[in-house]
């Protein structure tokens, strides 16, 4: 047993009062008053000490009384015996191993902080260890034991960004977890974090930690490079433009306020580190940022990567960029008019579909009856329907439309809608709309993807497109569609159907000249068709990654054999069906199994260029339980914790209130005792002899 307040327990002393009382108390021999010696001159009565306890009972309740009140206002309490069987202490080492980490000395230097602790350690001290960038990686459980000599040879910094917030987060959890299922001294666990307090660390979600009063502490082990400052290299803006595809990026160099220098060079660089090609001079002063153009590309072709010199930290001076390759993509035409028809849906579909430096077309013509079309190569991207669909033709175009891919449909005359019914799997009806006056489109969703590319105030217009003849469509029996668009009249001019995993896009009315100017408009009608295209990309592919990033892959990756090689010439095999990958170095990484190969440029995360350390009060700002760093007032914090711990003990158990609920009943009980002693003796008067005072004169 504990006692929160045990100055209380000094009240105890007063039972003392009771005894002594009870040892001391003058008692006369009782009285007999006589009527003849009413008249007679009194005398004092003789008076008889006594030096032996009476009462006993009376006394032993007025003893426990006192006892009672002492020991409830000293709040006792038991410790808690789980926490007693537990470690005297826990500690979790969070060692940084982000990019950051590269720079001169920083590595040795952590290793050596982390290694002290390991062999430093207390007995009866559990202890764990964990490396964290973007993740944090257990290495060492919670042991008591010697941790393994090896455990930090083989390991080293990665290229990943430093997640501060959820490394301590996480300590946090396997600390509160291991102390209420093993036991523990909550208040003297700690967290030991070993970096190099890099600004660029992530820390948005430190402030809403929740840190107890009785829950570890932080203790923080900065360690800094042996030469200070660091320039970093970061893309502003990819290669190629709308008009140049080619042109040069835009990059920034980053100077840290640390620097002792400011002159560089920009320059291209093979991925094997040879001279820079095309270099340029670049001052950027120390504390300062500046974005330009990149020098030419000596081969456009070729995997070069963009390199900055005269740092003297070299983790973040290089920029890799994939080569730009054209995508080799099939469209697919099922129409029954002839080829040369200058005013067929066929003639201006061919002529839509050009090579160009990103996207290079094949475009197929299919007959309506054939019997069976393969959808199913990699490059096939779009199927365009014109004309009625044999029932064979229109199973293999919905099967591709339900496998992800988009497929686009004309209604040029009403009886196409039993086509249009095959595809999307339902009944559906046309009929022919007035065609006595023009009209355009109207109610235009911007929102849908369709149109979201035109949703700038000089792209919004399209009531200067003519419309002659349309369809009116009755979409009420197409599941899940939207009119994207519709006519001035209401009729719907644009109808967007989900299909599977695919999407299926319907024209009410034809862009050739029979039915409106819409392919005279080449801007609206060629965007019209790629955004259409687009809508099969179950995922959008970029370029430029950061290490750490899931990459997407399209989706012929779903197929199984497919192999990813990776910046090191490793070809590794991605498990059929994957989604996406993830990089953990900079570098190219290539799908070398798709026409043409795709690849995929990987740089440093910006954030690890920010390498000035965190000041005073930025640290203070992040709302940690650091633990004191002189020795008098970690005992104090110590003592506190353990005080604010007992008092959480106690206020769980209350035995305070059972103390004087107990003292009340004995005071209860004393009461009575004392009135039927007080009235004991005149009872035994009239039964039993005594001796009496008598008063004489």
């Amino acid at each position: 047993m504990t006692f929160l307040t045990p100055w209380f327990l000094l009240g105890a002393l007063a039972v003392a009062g009771p005894i002594l009382f009870h040892l001391i108390r003058r008692s006369t021999r009782q009285r007999k008053e006589f009527s003849s010696l009413m008249f007679l001159k009194p005398t004092p009565p003789r008076v008889t000490r006594k030096s032996r306890l009476e009462d006993l009972w009376l006394l032993l309740l007025r003893c426990l009384v006192i006892a009672a009140l002492a020991f409830g206002f000293a709040r006792p309490f038991f410790k808690d015996t789980a926490a007693l069987t537990g470690p005297d202490q826990r500690i979790v080492i969070l060692l940084d191993d982000s990019a950051s980490m590269r720079r001169d000395g920083l590595w040795e230097k952590a290793l050596a902080e982390a290694q002290a602790t390991l062999d430093g350690r207390a007995e009866n001290t559990e202890v764990a260890l964990a490396l964290f960038s973007d993740a944090t990686r257990p290495l060492l459980q919670f042991i008591q034991t010697n941790a393994p000599p090896d455990l930090l040879k083989d390991t080293k910094p990665g290229w990943a960004a430093t997640h501060l917030d959820d490394a301590l987060a996480n300590a946090r959890d396997w600390l509160n977890e291991a102390a209420s299922t093993r036991g523990a001294t909550p208040s003297r666990d700690v967290i030991l974090l070993i970096t190099d307090l890099q600004r660029g660390s992530r820390q948005q979600s430190l402030a809403a930690l929740d840190w107890p009063e009785t829950g570890p502490r932080v203790e923080i082990k900065a360690v800094a490079p042996a030469t200070p400052g660091n320039a970093g290299l970061q893309l502003v803006r990819k290669r190629g433009t709308a008009l140049d595809p080619f042109a040069p990026p835009r990059v920034r160099v980053v100077n840290d306020a640390q620097s002792s220098t400011s002159d560089f060079q920009l320059g291209w660089q093979k991925p094997d580190g040879t001279n820079l090609v095309n270099a340029t001079p670049v001052t950027v002063p120390p504390g300062d940022s500046w974005a330009i153009t990149a020098p030419e590309m000596p081969d456009q072709n070729s995997t070069w990567q963009l390199a900055l010199t005269g740092d003297p930290q070299p983790f973040d001076n290089r920029l890799h960029l994939a080569p730009i390759m054209p995508e080799q993509l099939r469209i697919h035409i099922f129409t029954d008019e002839p080829a040369n028809d200058q005013t067929s849906l066929r003639f201006f579909l061919e002529n839509a579909f050009r090579d160009g430096p990103l996207k290079q077309f094949e475009v197929f013509v299919h007959s309506p009856e054939v019997s069976a079309v393969a959808l199913d190569d990699p490059r096939d991207r779009l199927a365009i329907v014109t004309s009625p669909l044999s029932a064979p033709t229109a199973a293999a175009a919905r099967a591709f439309c339900q496998g992800g891919a988009p497929v686009l449909h004309v209604l040029k005359e009403a009886g196409d809608a039993a086509t249009l019914g095959a595809l999307a799997g339902a009944q559906c009806s046309a009929r022919e709309a007035d065609a006595s006056k023009t009209t355009w489109w109207n109610e235009l969703d911007f929102d849908h993807p369709l149109l979201a590319p035109f949703d700038e105030p000089e792209l919004r217009r399209f009531d200067h497109i003519q419309f002659k003849r349309h369809r009116t469509l009755d979409i009420s029996g197409l599941p899940r569609a939207t009119a994207v668009a519709r006519f001035a009249d209401g009729d719907p001019a644009l109808v967007h159907v989900p299909v599977g995993e695919g999407h299926l896009v319907v024209f009410t009315a034809g862009w050739h000249p029979a039915d409106s100017q819409l392919a005279r408009s080449p801007a609206k009608f060629i965007s019209l068709l790629f955004t259409a295209m687009e809508l099969g990309r179950t995922q959008q592919l970029k370029w430029h990654y950061a290490v750490g990033q899931p990459i997407p892959l399209p989706p012929e990756a779903k197929r199984a054999g497919l192999t990813l090689r990776q910046p090191n010439g490793k070809v590794v095999n991605l498990d059929p069906g994957a989604q996406n990958f993830t990089p953990s170095t900079p570098g190219i990484y290539t799908l070398p199994d798709l026409e043409p190969p795709l690849h995929f440029a990987v740089n440093l995360p910006a954030a690890e260029s920010r390498t000035s350390p965190m000041e005073n009060d930025a640290i203070s700002a992040l709302n940690l339980p650091i633990l004191p760093e002189n020795q008098d007032s970690a005992k104090i914090v110590k003592n506190s914790e353990q005080s604010v711990n007992d008092k959480a003990l106690e206020d769980d158990k209350k035995l305070w209130r059972w103390l004087i609920l107990a003292a009340i009943l004995l005071v209860i009980l004393e009461t009575w005792l004392g009135g039927w002693l007080a009235r004991r003796p005149a009872k035994e008067e009239g039964n039993e002899g005594g001796e009496h005072e008598v008063a004489t004169t």
